[in-house]
């Protein structure tokens, strides 16, 4: 199985291996009680039943079932004995056998790990600046939060207000690349600016594609738009005046005020080099060898020996970091595989700026640190000892996986925009029409279909639309929230019920008053009922200053 890392899906695999296991376990039972022998499957059905009709309380109980549970019974009983007849035949199997039947192995899509890895890289460097006690990036606030820290007058003394404000905002490179991707490339054509961003730069001898698509969540987006800031840093800060000279009523919106004073801010500059710098050493060699051409065929399972060589180089640039910064480094040594930097000229407006940049060592030494941790978590299938590193070349090949989940991907992806233009196209129509152009249907159709199969598919898509297959899904959807939110429910009620004992059990026990009234011949329940009556009377209390209540909203 190959997917993304997510929590569901690992639990999926499980799911999986357990039940080819057990399918597996029960088509070796069948096999040998069909080779075992007429005369031998009775003895064996035989003590079968007169254990069932035991388990049942003996015959009278038996014949005073209905005709399901018998059949139930009856059931359970063969699926029972052809489970133990396959545990048997498993345990006599040579050892290469039950090897390859054991066989099952999940893999993580190579996206995913980068992705994740520059999450924790970039968490780790955040951390950084408070670990260290230094100012760090510029507050990017919304506007809503923006209004309210506009007139707050000093850190120190905020009101609750302003803190909830200040605590709702954020401010770093990777925020800056997010609200550059609205303004220069905004999912929505009718906002923010589009075409008019490239004709600017082109007017200025600098040519643009679009700006990377950090507000649709792309794989690296963000290092990408990172990496453009950066090489023409001082065109887009003119950009952006150029966009605020230009209105009727010149002034800034809150969104283009954060990108133009986060443009100019040294922390976030040091934090959109880092992002620069990592991608060019780390995530862009790293898709080469997965993605990149010529890798149509690689087996994800033969790439163990490139996980340990990412982490390696990782650990290369946190031990030294000059290998990699300016003016020392070089794509020989900064880059993973040493090719060329896959954006040269973002690295060399790096070397002209990191002078500027007192932070930008420990805050790259930070995010290299973060991304380590988060790798060998995110590779842990690789690990030394464990199951892929244990396969031969031939359990490697019969499980062959691509390196990306971009197949699965791709299919939702292709999902939500046909949806998205025939919103009142069914999932059903989608899947038959998706089947019929991936399996070649039509030239199928061409090339065999003769007068009576016409007849039949007629026939039969008619059957399917009288069927009403999309309304009993949905109500069958329907009908499976009604039971989660019953059973949610019923729970709330026991779980208000037992509160309500138990106050009013606590309602009949005498509250002590002062701390010298507990007597040292009290029982440990009696002392947990007084604990429960001063946590009741804390919560309950009139007499809570208000500003203390509003941490509990």
């Amino acid at each position: 199985m190959n997917s993304d890392h997510a929590n569901d899906q690992k639990k999926l695999a499980q799911l999986l291996k357990e039940i080819k296991e057990d399918f597996f376990l029960k088509s070796l039972g069948e096999e040998e009680l069909v080779d075992m022998g007429i005369s031998n499957m009775m003895n064996l059905l035989s003590r079968a039943n007169d254990q069932k009709i035991a388990d049942a309380g003996g015959h009278v109980k038996w014949n005073m079932l209905s005709e399901a549970e018998k059949l139930d019974a009856d059931a359970e009983m063969m699926s029972a004995v052809i489970y133990k007849l396959g545990c048997k035949a498993y345990s006599q199997l040579p050892e290469n056998e039950r090897r390859k039947a054991d066989s099952f192995i999940w893999v993580g899509c190579a996206m995913h790990k980068d992705m994740n890895c520059f999450k924790g890289g970039n968490e780790a460097m955040e951390n950084w600046w408070l670990e260290n006690s230094v100012p760090g990036s510029l507050l990017l606030a919304n506007k809503d939060n923006a209004a309210v820290l506009e007139h707050a007058e000093d850190a120190d003394d905020y009101t609750v207000i302003e803190q909830r404000a200040h605590d709702n905002s954020s401010g770093e490179g990777v925020k800056l690349t997010n609200l550059a991707g609205m303004v220069f490339n905004n999912k929505s054509d009718k906002i923010g600016q589009h075409d008019i961003h490239q004709q600017f730069f082109s007017s200025r001898g600098v040519k643009k594609n679009k700006f990377p698509d950090t507000n649709n969540t792309r794989f690296q987006s963000h290092s990408l738009a990172a990496a453009e800031l950066l090489t023409t840093l001082a065109l887009y800060v003119e950009f952006m005046e150029w966009i605020k000279d230009g209105k009727d009523k010149p002034g800034f919106t809150n969104i283009e005020k954060n990108i133009y004073y986060g443009l100019q801010d040294v922390p976030t500059q040091t934090e959109l080099t880092v992002l620069t710098l990592y991608a060019q050493a780390i995530s862009h060699p790293y898709m080469r060898n997965v993605r990149g051409p010529g890798t149509e065929q690689v087996n994800m399972l033969n790439l163990g020996s490139l996980h340990l060589k990412v982490q390696q180089h990782m650990e290369a640039v946190i031990n030294n970091s000059r290998i990699l910064l300016p003016p020392h480094g070089s794509y020989h040594t900064g880059i993973m595989d040493g090719e060329p930097w896959q954006n040269s000229e973002a690295v060399q407006a790096i070397c002209q700026l990191s002078p500027s940049l007192p932070h930008l060592e420990p805050l790259l030494v930070a995010f290299f640190k973060g991304a380590l941790v988060t790798w060998k978590r995110f590779t842990s299938e690789f690990r030394e000892g464990g199951q892929i590193d244990q396969a031969t070349a031939e359990e490697r090949e019969r499980a062959s996986m691509p390196p990306t989940n971009d197949v699965n991907e791709g299919a939702l992806g292709a999902v939500k925009s046909y949806l998205r233009r025939n919103p009142n196209a069914t999932m059903h129509y989608y899947n038959a029409l998706a089947m019929f152009k991936f399996n070649e249907t039509a030239k199928f159709v061409q090339d065999v279909f003769v007068a009576e199969d016409y007849a039949y598919v007629r026939k039969e898509a008619c059957k399917r639309d009288g069927a009403h297959l999309e309304k009993e899904q949905k109500a069958a959807l329907v009908a499976y929230k009604d039971m989660q939110i019953a059973k949610q429910r019923a729970k709330m009620a026991q779980r208000t019920e037992q509160r309500n004992m138990e106050e009013a059990r606590l309602a009949n026990v005498q509250q002590l008053e002062e701390i010298n009234d507990v007597d040292i011949n009290m029982t440990v329940a009696q002392l947990k009922d007084q604990l429960d009556l001063q946590r009741i009377g804390g919560w309950n209390s009139s007499e809570k200053p208000l500003e203390d209540q509003s941490s509990y909203d």
